[in-house]
């Protein structure tokens, strides 16, 4: 009986450099597990490609003539939203703002293409490596949520018999649940989802707000500071050790699980570099099951736009506490992974339009949690 033999990743590679094409196809058919389907010099070009070849992730550069690097990322993630991509520029330094646009614009990860030609040796080489292994890691990532994604829809995760079914969760609660804390959680899509939600809160927001947006070291700094600009609540990037305060947007570094502790009555953010989980470093499953502990039945977690299934396990830990979940509706997620698989497993009490969001959150702040809340679905 033979073993299976795992498909090769499939890798595009864009950019008007021909020694740039030439050097890293060279060094991804070096890789056993890795195979350059196809090589474009424009972004017309890799539109036209994407579509001929299904590559699993593209390498793109920002800077071309014609149709540049932003706009064909952004037109790459329209046919196709959950295909990785990763950016390949000589722009692409730590928190610059081309790169930060590029990550908004759904940007996977990036890798500094080095100055000089191919014989300025081990610039080029470090160079080539880090490329391999941030593809190969994209690449296996989104095999990943394809198979979760594929999971949820097959039925496996679906509402179990025992949830209860129709347009309403449950009976209104005589006393609602005052809401004490917000935890989100977002993958693809997330910038912009966000970018949506928290600068229509109120600058008054009574309670401390949890984020974690899958997306690389460097640039979560970067994405709370550009956040921060358009909204008027304070948005930070946590740091280890800091106490939660109303009012204030916690996000969660890249490359650091952020969960949180009750030190007497204060509430600490503590960091971590611990496993990967689904895949994530950070992952929203850390965040919800620790502030379902710190928070009980006051926390609501609501899920953002994103593939996979991060978030899951979190939030019947969230459930199972007393608090509260609701997730982003199929139509205004740029995927519906992480929600969906929330849905399908029974636990979101709400599902809600991105437009929506933020005045359904200002209503629980004012109202409570625990009354009955409509199932918000298309057509109903």
């Amino acid at each position: 009986m033979h073993a299976q033999v795992t498909p090769r990743i499939r890798a595009l590679i864009v950019d008007d450099s021909a020694l740039a094409r030439h050097m890293v196809s060279k060094a991804l058919a070096a890789q056993p597990d890795i195979e350059v389907v196809a090589l474009a010099e424009t972004g017309a070009v890799a539109l036209e490609k994407v579509e001929r070849h299904a590559p699993d992730v593209v390498v793109l550069d920002l800077e071309m003539p014609g149709m540049d690097g932003i706009e064909t990322l952004r037109r790459l993630k329209k046919l196709n939203p959950g295909m990785p991509v990763l950016i390949f520029s000589s722009q692409t330094k730590r928190g610059t703002g081309v790169t930060l646009d590029a990550m908004l614009a759904g940007a996977d990860d990036y890798a500094l293409k080095p100055e000089g030609s191919a014989d300025s040796g081990s610039s080029w080489a470090a160079c080539q490596l880090e490329v391999a292994t941030k593809l190969r890691a994209l690449g296996m990532r989104a095999r990943r949520n394809q198979a979760a994604q594929a999971m949820t829809t097959s039925g496996r995760l679906e509402r179990p018999a025992s949830a209860t079914s129709g347009r309403f969760e449950k009976p209104p609660a005589a006393r609602p649940e005052p809401v004490t804390a917000i935890a989100i959680g977002t993958s693809i899509g997330g910038p912009e989802a966000l970018a949506v939600v928290l600068p229509r809160l109120r600058a008054d927001l009574s309670v401390p707000l949890f984020v974690v947006q899958h997306m690389p070291e460097h640039f979560t700094g970067a994405l709370a500071k550009r956040l921060s600009e358009r909204s008027k609540l304070r948005i930070v990037e946590a740091q280890h050790g800091q106490f939660a305060e109303p009012g204030c947007v916690f996000l969660a570094p890249g490359d650091s699980h952020m969960q949180l502790s009750r030190l007497h009555e204060k509430v600490s953010i503590l960091l971590d570099k611990g496993p990967l989980e689904n895949g994530c470093r950070p992952s929203v499953d850390p965040l919800f099951r620790s502030a379902a502990k710190v928070y009980g039945s006051g926390l609501l977690a609501i899920v953002l736009t994103g593939m996979g299934s991060d978030g899951l396990h979190g939030a019947e830990q969230v459930k199972d506490a007393g608090g509260c979940v609701w997730v982003q509706d199929r139509e205004s997620s740029a995927i519906w992974g992480m929600a969906g698989a929330i849905e399908r497993a029974g636990l979101a009490r709400r599902t809600v339009p991105l437009q929506s969001m933020a005045a359904v959150i200002e209503a629980a702040l004012q109202h409570g949690l625990g009354g009955v809340f409509p199932v918000t679905r298309k057509g109903e």
